[in-house]
């Protein structure tokens, strides 16, 4: 796997906002700070393999990754409590997510096509898991999955 750990001067950043992204794709790491990302920032990106997203950015945002089909794994960090529509909409190759215990909210169409999911990593028990408030279709279209309760991030 491409390892390309990206400088903040990747990103086009305005008021903690990710606007623009100029990288090369590989691993991705969005600077700690920021507190938000543009819509559709990284969408149609085929050269991102792996992201962290930092917990400074409560939401992640309406078809921020929609149809990154390189992607293989996403890590949301500790603070992310909502994931929006169509986030990682058609990521066909996604295979990992990982998800913090701060997660309330997962919108509709979130996870919609990811043909390869196989494991969803949760921070927390499996009665909190079952407390996010996961609209109708968040994983439609994706594979059978496995969600591992009590995962350590590496």
């Amino acid at each position: 796997m491409k390892q390309n750990n990206p400088t903040p001067s990747q990103f086009r950043i305005e008021d903690e906002v990710v606007m623009e992204y100029f990288g090369n794709g590989g691993h991705v790491v969005v600077p700690h700070g920021v507190k938000d990302i543009f819509f559709d920032v990284f969408s149609y990106n085929y050269q991102i393999t792996s992201l962290t997203i930092p917990g400074t950015i409560s939401s992640v945002t309406i078809f921020a990754f929609q149809k990154c089909i390189g992607l293989l794994e996403a890590v949301l960090e500790e603070g992310v409590g909502k994931i929006e529509f169509n986030a990682f909409d058609q990521c066909t190759a996604l295979q990992k997510v990982v998800l913090p215990q701060s997660l309330q909210e997962i919108a509709m169409y979130a996870f919609r096509g990811c043909t390869s999911l196989a494991q969803i990593c949760f921070c927390g028990t499996e009665q909190q898991w079952k407390g996010i408030n996961k609209h109708d279709g968040w994983d439609k279209d994706s594979c059978n999955y496995t969600v591992v309760f009590n995962y350590k991030q590496p």
